[in-house]
């Protein structure tokens, strides 16, 4: 197990562990990421944002959940759990030979896109109720948004790294974050904040932030895009990873405190 994850750590911690960990298994993961970074340029050719997600009407909105949408999420959703069960395997010090982790991806892989596809649901749900009803409910549904938002990113690495089923493993989410929402939120936004940072950076660097725009190929933003997301995406999931196991290491002090107060 990687040093020091035997209490819990704040987050320039988190963000050391994050660099050691990316450099201990580089090797490992550049492949699982190199085919993300791939299914993302395939789905922003073939499948970029539809307009209907602007609308208010919900059959539009959950229409364009279209075949092609569906299928890179699907692939998306084995590949990732690829590469995030790699890096859990490389924290815990666990041998995994590529066999078994081809094996595991596509086993858990088939989970993780049902709860991506319940997310997108929901979200796509709250958003429709977001633009009907009065700005009280548009806060409201915004919140539990942005909660559910939380939950899933330790919803989705625990289905794919623990052997639990997508009831318990939301559960489990739930109980983990609990009282440690907004530290989540902070470090997932962060993540957010340099990925996109640098995709919109160097993007406009090369001519435009849209890879594909009014039917022309921005071939430059396109590849820059790839090349980000292969180098990037390992470490966001090595973040998110590292405060799960920072969660874990909080819930077990909440515990042993609520015992003692028994």
């Amino acid at each position: 197990m990687l040093s020091g994850l035997d209490k819990p750590m704040i987050f320039s911690e988190i963000m050391a562990k994050s660099g050691k960990l990316y450099a201990k298994c580089f090797k490992y993961f550049i492949v699982w990421a190199v085919l993300i970074a791939a299914m993302n340029m395939v789905d922003k050719l073939y499948a970029p944002i539809p307009a209907g997600l602007a609308s208010n009407h919900l059959g539009i909105m959950l229409g364009n959940l279209s075949f092609v949408v569906l299928a890179t999420m699907f692939l998306g959703s084995i590949l990732t759990s690829g590469m995030v069960v790699q890096l859990y395997h490389t924290i815990h010090d666990k041998e995994l030979n590529v066999k078994d982790n081809i094996t595991t991806a596509l086993h858990r892989g088939v989970l993780v896109f049902v709860i991506s596809l319940l997310a997108a649901v929901i979200a796509i749900v709250l958003m429709s109720v977001m633009s009907l009803i009065p700005v009280v409910g548009q806060s409201l549904s915004f919140v539990i948004m942005a909660y559910f938002f939380v939950l899933f990113f330790a919803w989705a690495p625990l289905t794919m790294t623990q052997e639990a089923n997508i009831g318990k493993s939301f559960i489990m989410s739930f109980k983990l974050v609990r009282g440690q929402w907004w530290p989540t939120f902070g470090i997932i936004f962060m993540v957010a904040i340099v990925m996109v940072g640098i995709d919109i950076l160097v993007s406009l660097a090369l001519g435009g932030f849209n890879t594909v725009a009014g039917g022309q190929i921005n071939g430059g933003a396109l590849i820059a895009n790839f090349i980000i997301t292969a180098l990037l995406t390992p470490w966001a999931y090595g973040v998110v990873l590292l405060q799960i196991e920072n969660l874990k290491l909080w819930q077990t002090r909440r515990d042993a405190l609520e015992d003692a107060i028994k």
